[in-house]
């Protein structure tokens, strides 16, 4: 019997006297299950208003700073001037930083920040994507970039949620706003990065990979090479889990762009890339702010915290056994797990050991976080509880505005948001699936039963 009234449910002497009895049990049971709902809608509410406040946070700041995006001062710059060469038919200079240094000076002239050029340090068949919008000023290419990333997130916002562990059409609007709410999605928008695209190829991986369709899930990441550090570990993680079907899919399709960036930039270019590689490597530049104390990955917290009293090559050294410490770990801790937990974990593991990770990369944490969210919602053991708030208290510094704000303002090394990392890491890692219930038999309904 179904009780809806609010009177009802907050009057006590009528509750007393129908826990009595088969009928009072089943009275207490429906006005628990309506006070259940009625303070899960409450929490809902709460949650959603103050997520919205932080996506209206996020939108006043990325108001304010349309001018700085308009001259030029993000890295949309380098995007858009590599496109530039590689349109005039010079893609031979695209790793030419004197080529760089002619096409980028007179466009952003007004550009205060730095002195110099922005080296394009991607494979050269990204630059296609860019090749369209170069055909408008430099300020209309940067507002239509940021339109082409949010229609991006729509997207990621209309698919993913029909392949949740508990698919539901009303989470689209709320992975909508956690997306808008995330500072590195805000800090990617400001910049013109490309983290974004990134994102919607592994939600889109992820899709095929729940469909039964994992060749085309490790085609779909093959596009995803521009950003090869943190692709790469997300692949061999599946190697090593022996998922054949997906890597097949991948090698196949990787040959795509790094034909075609070998056909843009020519051997010769291609060599001048790596070889701008290994020596970026060797020595960051810190002109450009790229440092590996400022990377929130296992090798920036390693060099914010030991750089002091350790040589580079020790650093290297800790660095790769830390990694393949983690990864191995991960896989051991992911082997019996369904496909959201494994596919969550590998990609939160890729972040953490990539060679190269910057605040606006961390937009993909969005799509692990918010499966295992909703993986999580269907325990509810005691047992489990506190590391379930654990989890949600980590994806709100990790990913919310106000966390990174305040480390910006207190002057706290961004290397650090690297144990937020390595702590969801560890809870995915220990993450259970709820108990198989075995069915029970139901008695056959007789005349005498209601």
């Amino acid at each position: 019997m179904a009780v809806t009234c609010y009177s009802e449910l907050t009057h006590r002497p009528f509750i007393y006297l129908a826990g009595r009895g088969r009928f009072g049990r089943e009275m207490n049971s429906e006005l628990a299950k309506a006070l259940s709902k009625e303070e899960e809608s409450r929490v809902d509410s709460i949650v959603f208003g103050v997520i919205a406040l932080i996506v209206l946070f996020n939108v006043h700041l990325l108001w304010i700073t349309k001018d700085k995006i308009l001259e030029g001062y993000g890295d949309f710059a380098s995007f858009y001037a590599s496109a530039l060469i590689v349109r005039d038919g010079r893609g031979r200079e695209l790793y030419n930083y004197e080529t760089q240094r002619e096409i980028q000076r007179p466009l952003f002239s007004r550009v205060e920040i730095r002195e110099d050029a922005l080296p394009y340090v991607h494979l050269a068949y990204e630059t296609l994507v860019y090749i369209p919008l170069t055909f408008f000023t430099y300020s209309k290419a940067a507002v239509l970039w940021v339109l082409i990333n949010l229609v991006m997130i729509g997207l990621i916002s209309l698919y993913v949620p029909f392949y949740l562990p508990r698919p539901r059409i009303s989470f689209r609007v709320f992975l909508l706003l956690c997306l808008l709410a995330s500072f590195p999605v805000l800090v990617t928008l400001i910049q013109g990065q490309d983290s974004i695209i990134l994102l919607f190829l592994y939600s889109f991986a992820y899709i095929f990979l729940k469909r039964g369709k994992p060749a085309v899930a490790g085609a779909v990441l093959a596009l995803g090479l521009f950003k090869f550090q943190l692709v790469l570990p997300f692949v061999g993680i599946f190697l090593l889990e022996r998922e054949w079907r997906f890597i097949k899919g991948f090698v196949a399709a990787s040959t795509v762009p790094i034909i075609t960036s070998l056909y843009i930039a020519g051997m010769e270019g291609t060599l001048q890339y790596v070889r701008f590689l290994v020596r970026f490597s060797q020595s960051p530049l810190g002109q450009f702010e790229i440092e590996p104390w400022k990377m929130p990955n296992l090798r920036g917290i390693l060099y914010a915290g030991l750089s002091v009293v350790a040589s580079p090559k020790f650093l290297f050294i800790a660095t790769i056994i830390g990694s393949i410490t983690v990864v191995i770990w991960a896989i051991r801790a992911s082997r019996s797990e369904p496909l959201e937990v494994r596919f969550s974990l590998a990609l939160l593991v890729s972040l953490a050991v990539s060679h190269y990770l910057f605040v606006y990369d961390l937009a993909i944490v969005v799509l692990p976080v918010f499966i295992m969210v909703d993986k999580m919602a269907l325990i509810t053991t005691r047992r489990l509880g506190l590391n379930q708030a654990t989890f949600l208290i980590l994806c709100v510094l990790l990913l919310m505005s106000p966390s990174h704000l305040a480390m910006i303002y207190y002057g706290v090394v961004p290397s650090l948001m690297a144990l937020p990392v390595l702590g969801l890491i560890l809870l995915t890692g220990k993450h259970h699936s709820p108990p198989v219930v075995p069915p029970q038999l139901v008695p056959l309904a007789t005349d005498d039963q209601p």
